[in-house]
């Protein structure tokens, strides 16, 4: 061979050998992108690495492999890479945005709230801005939640998810007429969520309407809403209201296996004597009595209804007797009426 052409074999050699595309980062980055496509998730982890080992300032690389752990819901593994991205940038808006969505999907409502706080305005998406909200209510700060979730019901009216969560800062607040409002609007979305329809049933109790409360958590039942002792504790109390009967019928499912429960006793004497049936509440305040010696306000309100039911005697000695128990009692007003 010629010295020339040798020398430009050899050249050719060692250039190609220097610069093969497999001793490149980019090289491994296309082949971890084309296996990811691929569905070659071992593959393309490994190969996400080998790119990244050679150049491990590369944020292009990192956020994609940040990227690919997410959306193998490896989120520690995720949060790992785009807390890297933040050490060489820190007001990267992808990766901040990112490690919103990693603390979100880990119920890290403190990191959310960190990390939303440095990304721009412009950057929040309503997606972004539900996650905020819904991390400003598990936190307890309902102004900002309002705020969030009031965007992106603007942004995206049929939300249900925002909505129901908006209804939920105001049940939290205490204004039950608008909860029942924002609760009107989600579940004019989907009309036969058994949850939605439950938590419904529930507010109109909070606001006195015992009749419509039965009549939402029976259709959240019949939707399929699981019926366990808390639902049949609440469907009998609101039964109670206008049919006591049947809310003792309902409740008495409660109380096999709640026996003696002082909270459903006290509710069924109660809504007897408010319904003036006086021998009934008699009957339930001296059950709770037996039950605890010690329940001066039972033999009380015992007293009380002997009174009201037309013994008034044997009401006032019953009331003393209480007195003499809890003397707190002698100027102490249940339901309305005083010794």
């Amino acid at each position: 061979m010629k010295p020339l052409m040798l020398f430009c074999v050899c050249t050719y050699f060692a250039t190609t050998a220097y610069c093969s595309p497999a001793d490149s980062s980019n090289f491994y980055f296309q082949l971890a992108l084309q296996h990811q496509q691929e569905g070659k998730l071992k593959e393309a982890g490994t190969t996400f690495l080998k790119s990244i080992a050679f150049n491990p300032a590369d944020k292009k690389v990192i956020e994609a492999y940040g990227s690919f752990l997410f959306e193998s819901r490896k989120f520690l593994l995720a949060g790992e890479q785009f807390k890297k991205v933040l050490a060489i940038d820190p007001v990267n808006s992808y990766a901040l945005v990112k490690m919103v969505e990693v603390s979100s999907a880990l119920n890290r409502f403190r990191e959310v709230m960190m990390y939303g706080a440095k990304i721009p305005e412009h950057v929040k998406t309503p997606s972004l801005q539900f996650m905020l909200g819904k991390a400003y209510y598990y936190e307890d700060e309902y102004d900002l939640s309002q705020q969030a979730l009031n965007y992106v019901i603007k942004e995206n009216p049929v939300h249900r998810e925002a909505l129901v969560l908006l209804g939920k800062v105001y049940v939290d607040l205490g204004h039950y007429k608008k909860a029942i409002e924002i609760y009107t609007n989600a579940l004019m979305l989907d009309p036969y969520n058994a949850n939605m329809l439950y938590e419904y049933g529930l507010l109109f109790f909070t606001i006195n309407q015992p009749k419509e409360t039965v009549k939402y958590l029976e259709l959240a039942a019949e939707k399929g809403y699981k019926v366990n002792l808390d639902f049949t504790e609440n469907l009998g109390l609101a039964y109670l209201s206008f049919d006591i009967e049947k809310g003792i019928a309902v409740l008495a499912t409660v109380l096999q296996k709640k026996p003696n429960n002082v909270e459903i006793e006290l509710q069924i004497a109660n809504a007897y004597y408010r319904s003036k049936n006086y021998a009934g509440a008699v009957g339930r305040y001296y059950k709770m009595y037996l039950h605890d010696p010690n329940n001066s306000r039972a033999l009380y309100m015992m007293g009380m209804a002997y009174q009201r039911g037309g013994e008034k005697a044997k009401g006032i000695d019953i009331c003393e007797q209480a007195i003499r128990i809890n003397s707190d009692l002698a100027e102490h007003k249940i339901l309305g009426y005083s010794r």
